[in-house]
């Protein structure tokens, strides 16, 4: 039996068996396109599984120096904590110290106007008393007695 068939606009008168060979052939080529396929496909999947570990390698290697940059800077932060502590303390001591200085700086100063206090006072007294002396002595023989009696009391402090 003679079929026709079409290839690309041309018609071919073949035999049964030839048709027969010409599907199998073709049923042969197109298996083996497929099977290129698949063995393209399984290369690139091939590939994409060794970059996909390629990149979990990297990825693990990341994740390793983060936990080491991480405990360096936790150590860092520790020290530093521990600098910063200390520097507080100091700062503290520093203060409280500062705080007692005032107090006797005050203290000193409150003492000195009152010896200042003192020092007018005493100098009006002994204007008063030199007034005094002076006019019960009288004259110069007042002003004489005034002055050994100034010299002897210099001598006594």
């Amino acid at each position: 039996m003679l079929l026709r068939i079409t290839t690309t606009e041309e018609y071919i008168d073949i035999s049964e068996n030839e048709a027969t060979q010409m599907i199998l052939q073709k049923k042969q080529d197109n298996l083996a396109m497929k099977l290129r396929l698949v063995e393209e496909r399984e290369e690139y999947c091939k590939s994409l599984e060794q970059r996909y570990s390629e990149m979990e390698t990297e990825h693990s290697q990341m994740l390793d120096k983060k936990r080491i940059a991480e405990a360096k800077t936790s150590e860092l932060l520790s020290g530093e904590a521990e600098r910063l502590f200390q520097h507080e303390q100091r700062v503290a001591e520093l203060l409280a110290e500062k705080e007692t200085l005032d107090d006797r700086t005050r203290n000193l100063e409150k003492r000195s106007q009152d010896l200042d206090n003192q020092t007018e006072l005493l100098m009006r007294e002994k204007a008063f008393f030199e007034e005094k002396v002076s006019s019960l002595l009288g004259s110069k023989q007042g002003s004489a007695s005034l002055s050994k009696l100034m010299s002897l009391e210099a001598r006594e402090r």
